[in-house]
């Protein structure tokens, strides 16, 4: 528990039983008082509950439990009640994000679940009769039941998709309940089982014309952030200028009597700063802005507090550690984010370029050779990793929206990854994308919601959702995302392809909210939250980034020469669109140096 005092600063407690021993560091957000702390019994004291996270509708559910005899007004003790009153069955009726285990004391087993999308982690490890989990990695290290192993499936995987996708981990034998599952270790066994999926397998049918549209997702981000404003601490919202952290604040607005409390973080540097389109929204909104300018030597000075924060290695994560100190430092214990809104209504480039790739799927069938010699003029024509991406997209075997998605979003292919690998490591494989393909319900969606599942399901899940509980719980704030309502998810996903093109990104989204949204944030061509990571690479984090490289390929388990190849000709080209592959081996380092691995 000492482990992740981060995540709980405000309590400890502690539950103990001849086969059973619950923990749990509570962060304060909802029913402050000392009788919300957990772990919680239920009144009959058949069942005890450790809970991260919050539901969001535990009001609506309390109504519904007339008959249980509620001591608090925690949304902790509403789960408890809703599992006394209909088992495990009662996970499909929370709404929010979570991951919680309930221990019955009567049949002397544990269930365990996790919220639909993954915002919140739940890490396990069992061997030799013993059963262990927790919110992190390191507090399952910490526990002396994990043996300190490096996983090579985890290795690979992460050096392709940034993260290590669920249910594996980067430790051997370790592994993540998957989002959307529950389940129940008993008789030395844990099976798990999925009670929600993406692509769902439940689909609602849809409005049939575009003004029912924008009525139905307007209601439906309406109800899902009314719901994720409740909170008995002060909260704010993080505020790019983007319009999706732009809508996420005027959405609160609409609902607070008080100025909501907004967060940004600036740069020097034009090209990556939005400070002018935050502070047109803070102005529109009156809000109570905080504004973060971040300086090459600040990041650098931040840099070890950060790595002591990384549970999971990632190649994202930063931007988020900075931000959520900012609002920790501003009095913040609950935030709301932007993140997902890319994911739902076609925001990154990623559905621009599949829908081209689409257009020209008739070039997929011309034989191999003439697609070969394609592949090296692009080599040739573009900068390095564009050219590598644009020859891998030509000699695909399966022109298919997860054979396109994982070649446009791997940090390094697989081919890549595995000759990185030191020759003893290189015998391992990583699970692919293209499992989903087979799925039947996947293959019924249009091209642009196939595109949002195979988003939702690796980069977001594995990468924005993992950095985003770890670098906000490191500063101990909570952050919520009102895109992430999984009845919102399951709408824009049975949305026809035709209304989610218009003449600007994210008209959709635009449109829904009626004009509430500033013309100069509408009309504004996108960032995105992003640091100008390759040209501090190439200055003042050089010589820091040199250190880890060098660190890393004498551990025996990448190959040193192809790291110091990777580093020199970063260096030497001109092209800035590899620096990922440089800070994701560094990252690396680092928390491989952390664990001790």
């Amino acid at each position: 528990m000492a482990a992740q005092v981060h995540r709980g600063p405000d309590a400890e407690g502690y539950f103990f039983s001849s086969r059973a021993a619950l923990g749990h560091r509570r962060l304060a957000i909802i029913d402050l008082s000392d009788s919300a702390s957990q772990p919680m019994h239920d009144y009959s004291g058949r069942y005890v509950v450790t809970f991260n996270g919050e539901i969001y509708n535990f009001k609506r559910l309390r109504s519904q439990l007339k008959g249980y005899p509620f001591r608090t007004n925690s949304d902790t003790e509403v789960v408890l009640a809703a599992f006394a009153e209909w088992g495990e069955a009662a996970v499909e009726r929370l709404e929010g994000q979570f991951a919680f285990a309930i221990w019955d004391a009567r049949d002397e087993k544990l269930f365990l679940a996790r919220d639909r999308l993954g915002e919140k982690p739940l890490y396990y490890h069992h061997c030799d009769g013993t059963f262990i989990f927790a919110s992190e990695l390191r507090a399952l290290l910490k526990s002396e039941f994990v043996p300190k192993k490096l996983s090579r499936e985890g290795l690979l995987d992460y050096l392709v998709h940034e993260s290590v996708r669920s249910p594996g981990t980067m430790i051997a034998d370790v592994f993540q309940v998957p989002p959307g599952h529950s389940g129940w270790f008993e008789n030395g066994g844990l099976e798990l089982r999925s009670y929600w999926s993406l692509p769902p397998r439940r689909r609602e049918a849809v409005a049939g014309n575009y003004s029912a549209l924008c009525r139905d997702i307007r209601g439906l981000l309406d109800e899902a952030t009314d719901g994720q404003m409740i909170s008995d601490v002060p909260i704010g919202a993080f505020l790019s200028g983007g319009i999706d952290s732009s809508a996420i604040v005027a959405l609160m607005a609409q609902r607070s009597s008080e100025p909501v409390n907004t967060l940004s973080v600036t740069f020097a540097d034009e090209q990556f700063d939005e400070s002018r389109y935050s502070s047109i929204v803070s102005n529109r909104f009156e809000t109570r802005h905080h504004v973060v300018r971040l300086q090459p030597e600040a990041l650098l000075e931040e840099l070890p507090n950060y790595f002591i924060s990384v549970d999971a290695p990632s190649g994202d994560g930063p931007n988020t550690y900075i931000v959520s100190k900012a609002a920790k430092q501003a009095g913040l214990t609950v935030v709301l984010s932007g993140v997902g809104g890319d994911e739902l209504f076609a925001g990154y480039d990623t559905f621009k370029r599949y829908q081209s790739f689409c257009r020209y799927g008739y070039a997929w069938k011309t034989p191999s050779a003439l697609r070969g010699l394609a592949a090296q003029a692009a080599v040739r024509v573009f900068s390095s990793r564009t050219g590598r991406k644009a020859a891998a997209l030509l000699m695909l075997e399966h022109s298919d929206a997860a054979g396109f998605y994982e070649t446009n979003r791997s940090v390094f292919s697989r081919k890549e990854a595995s000759s990185l690998l030191s020759e003893s490591w290189r015998d391992v494989g990583v699970r692919p994308v293209r499992s989903l393909q087979n799925d039947e319900g996947f293959r019924a969606l249009a091209p642009l919601s196939q595109m949002s599942v195979l988003e939702l399901s690796n980069y977001m899940q594995n990468v924005l959702l993992k950095d985003t509980d770890a670098m906000a719980m490191a500063n101990s704030l909570e952050v919520r995302l009102p895109f992430c309502n999984h009845r919102l998810v399951e709408y824009m996903l049975a949305v026809p392809d035709r209304f989610k093109v218009g003449r600007r990104p994210k008209q959709l989204l635009v449109d829904a909210l009626g004009g509430l949204l500033p013309s100069e944030v509408v009309d504004r061509p996108k960032m995105g939250f992003a640091f100008p990571w390759a040209k501090w690479i190439r200055k003042e984090l050089r010589a820091f980034c040199d250190a880890q490289l060098r660190r890393l390929g004498q551990r025996g388990v990448l190959d040193a020469a192809k790291i110091d190849a990777l580093w020199r000709g970063f260096n030497s080209r001109s092209s800035s669109d590899d620096w990922s592959q440089i800070w994701l081996l560094v990252v690396l380092e680092q928390w491989l140096e952390r664990c001790e691995l």
